[in-house]
């Protein structure tokens, strides 16, 4: 589905922010991307609902969280937890999060789909290991690089 997407999505290398979207069937759960980074396989936790991407709250958030994420998307462990991301817009969707072996994100225990007590400067990221799509995650660091190697050189 990567490549696919990659494909399908030449120009996505003109904008500051790389979205990965989830491989996982829509039976198995939302779709998630990471938003809000210029690395592959970290960001601002999002999934789609209804037309919209929203956000997800750090409450009770953990590596076990992380590690559901990272392997619906794809993407190797969880290496980090933060809110490095910055804040999303829109509507949090999920709030005190917890889970173990789930295989997506929307399977995952929760206070209820839209029932939170969280601000967006709680917007959960992550950065997972880029392990199962090493040759994408060169590919496109090698373009990120000449990307900016070649801004402002009037190429």
């Amino acid at each position: 589905m990567l490549h696919r997407f990659l494909l399908n999505n030449p120009d996505i290398f003109s904008s500051p922010t790389v979205i990965l979207l989830s491989s996982s069937s829509t039976a198995a759960g939302s779709l998630v991307r990471l938003a809000g980074s210029d690395r592959f396989c970290s960001g601002r936790v999002e999934i789609y609902h209804n037309g919209v991407w929203v956000t997800v709250c750090d409450d009770k958030w953990d590596s076990y969280e992380a590690d559901v994420v990272c392997r619906q998307l794809g993407c190797g462990p969880p290496l980090k937890i933060s809110a490095f991301f910055g804040e999303g817009s829109g509507p949090i969707w999920l709030d005190d999060v917890s889970s173990r072996y789930e295989a997506s994100l929307s399977e995952c225990s929760h206070k209820g789909f839209g029932a939170h007590n969280c601000e967006h400067v709680e917007d959960v990221g992550i950065t997972c290991r880029c392990k199962k799509m090493e040759t994408y995650c060169q590919i496109l660091h090698a373009l990120e690089l000449f990307r900016f190697s070649t801004m402002g050189s009037g190429e």
